[in-house]
């Protein structure tokens, strides 16, 4: 049986916009990373190169700091 893992208090209008601006930045899948905490849990996304769309893998894409940006 697999462990689930649950977090609590996500910020959903922050965590769309960035799910937006990942999406809209060619990625197809993304790895989403869970820290709990006691007043916020907090989610980290990863976008390994293979899971951006084959037309903007070699073109610019977000970076770690872009997403940083989004979510100060």
């Amino acid at each position: 049986m697999k462990k689930k893992v649950t977090l609590k208090k996500i910020h959903l209008e922050s965590f769309i916009e960035i799910l937006i601006s990942v999406y809209n930045g060619g990625a197809d899948f993304i790895d989403l990373e869970g820290v709990p905490d006691t007043l916020q849990d907090y989610i980290g996304i990863t976008i390994p190169e293979e899971y951006m769309s084959k037309d903007v893998r070699s073109d610019d894409k977000l970076t770690e700091n872009d997403l940083n940006e989004l979510l100060n």
